[in-house]
């Protein structure tokens, strides 16, 4: 699989990545690793494979991140590996990051980490109120300390998932993540899961109402359900598709056995065995979206982010979208778009702060979206 070494130009950040481990202590319901074997990570390995990164000549910031399965079932790896590299000098700047449950935890490995908060950061996979958490999570909502996240990561932002199976409590979900004082950088409907729009547009309109009044009545950054940059739509016809998603391109992921993967979902954990000599041939860095003539001409098809891996799952291509989807994504256009007309009418801070320049572009985004989409229910 292609990585940095095999490139000459040199990306701004680049995302590595080790599975630890193809455990987890929990079933989640949307859980897309279904080949779990149990194997687990060489403590060597990784450590060669992060001197040969952060070493290299091809400078740039690196954030070496621990996966899994769950990786804090081998904290004794992640411990290790931390202490050897920060007892080391480097070419190149770098953190470390891992992205956990919560549930793993024991007195002393809370402390390790608490020790050294500033130097590991580790994001939270949180689906809201307990009630749906446990729904989705294993009944492990009891497990988290929740007040060991705010203490050494108050501004990190949590994981939120949302089983498009079960029924809609995403504003309710939102609300109370926000009211013990996290941003998110999720909530949108798990991968590899198509939405049934039909079934369920008058629920995500509801709770997608409840979201924009909530919105204007606290001056927060809004999760990027209801947050999507709007104004770029003004320009969308004038610029050529880009490659939004790093995989295989500034990120690579080692499995337990030291092979490299463009993500985390294109590993063994996700897809069998014979799915890997057509897996290895797939060029990543120029990954073209087959988009038939309605998305070609989408006047948000800017926004319109795809999983690669999810697509490859359900429609056996990378670049065939997941058109489930289509209606939902629109209507968080015209959401958004609602959302910023009102924060810049009442010139809030965070608006301004985020849009000095793009007015222009926001009203004319705004004004089109609002023409296309304000029927979508119909």
């Amino acid at each position: 699989m292609l990585d940095i070494f095999a490139r000459s130009e040199r990306p701004e950040r680049y995302y590595l990545i080790f599975l630890l481990t193809h455990r987890c202590n929990l079933n989640c319901s949307y859980c897309y690793e279904y080949n779990r074997k149990g194997t687990d990570a060489r403590e060597e390995f990784i450590k060669e494979t992060i001197s040969k990164y952060l070493d290299s000549p091809l400078t740039c910031d690196y954030e070496i991140t621990f996966f899994g399965g769950e990786p804090l079932l081998r904290t004794d790896i992640i411990k290790n590996v931390c202490e050897w590299a920060w007892s080391k000098k480097w070419k190149n700047n770098y953190i470390f990051y891992a992205n956990t449950n919560g549930t793993e935890f024991t007195e002393v490995t809370k402390k390790w980490f608490s020790l050294n908060h500033k130097k590991i950061w580790l994001g939270l996979s949180l689906d809201g109120t307990k009630i749906t958490h446990d729904r989705n999570r294993s009944g492990s909502f009891d497990k988290i300390d929740l007040s060991f996240f705010q203490k050494n990561w108050p501004k990190q932002s949590v994981k939120m998932t949302i089983d498009p199976r079960h029924p809609l409590t995403l504003a309710e979900d939102i609300i109370f993540i926000h009211n013990l004082g996290f941003p998110i950088n999720g909530a949108d409907f798990a991968e590899g899961f198509p939405v049934d729009w039909e079934s369920m547009k008058n629920d995500i309109v509801i709770e997608m109402d409840k979201l924009l009044d909530y919105y204007l009545t606290v001056d927060i950054a809004p999760a990027p359900i209801i947050d999507m940059r709007v104004e770029e739509c003004a320009t969308s016809n004038k610029i050529e598709y880009k490659k939004w998603c790093g995989a295989g391109t500034n990120m690579v992921a080692y499995d337990t056995d030291g092979r490299s993967y463009p993500c985390t979902y294109f590993t063994p954990l996700t897809f069998p065995a014979e799915n890997f000599n057509e897996i290895q041939s797939i060029d990543f860095h120029n990954i073209n979206l087959i988009d038939d003539a309605e998305c070609r001409d989408c006047y948000i098809k800017s926004m319109c982010l795809t999983c690669y891996g999810a697509n490859y799952e359900l429609n056996h291509n990378p670049g065939v979208r997941d058109k489930s989807k289509c209606k939902f994504v629109k209507l968080r256009a015209l959401y958004s778009s609602k959302l910023l007309v009102e924060r810049f009418l009442r010139r809030e801070n965070y608006y301004i702060e985020r849009y000095p320049e793009r007015s222009l572009m926001l009203i004319e985004a705004t004004m089109r979206i609002n023409e296309l989409y304000k029927d979508i229910l119909t």
